[in-house]
């Protein structure tokens, strides 16, 4: 298992001192049951919750034979450092993170593998989020920064094919990336947008995808948590969301 920064990585490719520069990112998902109670927009087990405490994650596949492929996640140490470590995966046996993570956001992979992926929490084990067969990524719309300052350039979302009813998009900004783990309160609404079917005409007819974009981007400070939240007025609603931007490497 090996460790790597943004800042690591930008001192490879610069070995003769550390640059300013930025790292592009972003974060999208198709959710096709979003409900009438806030909740993340996510895909396919993208996201299921946050770590209760800081501990060791785990990588795990379903299938025996995936021992091939690697798996990155991307999350926050217990210092507040954005971390992305390498799992060497062993097919359905769990393989342990090198060190405590406090948050986790993202995992992708080498190459497809046969079985769903799972990243979890050691202790329980708690599961965190997963990668479905067939998939490469993740998808959850949210973001930690770390130690980085963080740029907002652009949100685009829209109604998906099975859309029933209206879903309004909440995208938060909690100062402070403790208020993970209590996601009620504790965060700025940045923008709102809603999105509907008129059921109500000839042909039910959804609302244009809504392209937001920050011609002056939206700062956002070190150690925070930005996250795209949907509440529905009714159950299992299907609508995409994309949201981009840069972290400032120091």
């Amino acid at each position: 298992m090996s460790l790597s920064t943004q800042k690591e990585i930008f001192q490879a490719v610069y070995p003769n001192g550390t640059p300013r520069g930025a790292v592009g990112w972003h974060r999208g998902a198709s959710d096709v049951d979003v409900d009438n109670a806030a909740e993340l927009i996510c895909e396919n087990g993208g996201f299921t919750a946050h770590l209760a405490a800081d501990d060791l994650i785990q990588a795990v596949s379903g299938a025996g034979g995936d021992t091939t492929q690697t798996c990155y996640v991307r999350g926050i140490d217990t210092n507040g450092k954005v971390r992305i470590e390498a799992f060497t995966l062993n097919g359905a046996t769990a393989v342990d993170s090198a060190a405590n993570f406090r948050y986790v956001e993202s995992a992708w992979l080498s190459a497809e593998c046969a079985g769903a992926i799972t990243i979890r929490r050691k202790t329980g084990p708690a599961n965190i989020l997963s990668i479905t067969i067939g998939q490469l990524q993740s998808y959850a719309v949210h973001h930690f920064n770390g130690e980085h300052t963080t740029y907002l350039t652009g949100l685009f979302s829209g109604a998906g094919g099975t859309m029933a009813d209206s879903v309004n998009l909440d995208l938060r900004h909690y100062p402070d990336d403790a208020d993970a783990r209590d996601l009620g309160d504790g965060f700025v609404s940045i923008v709102q947008p809603s999105i509907y079917v008129d059921l109500t005409a000839t042909a039910a007819v959804m609302s244009n995808p809504h392209p937001i974009i920050f011609p002056q981007p939206i700062r956002i400070a070190s150690n925070s948590y930005i996250a795209l939240y949907g509440t529905g007025e009714a159950a299992n609603n299907d609508v995409w969301a994309f949201l981009q931007g840069f972290d400032v490497i120091e």
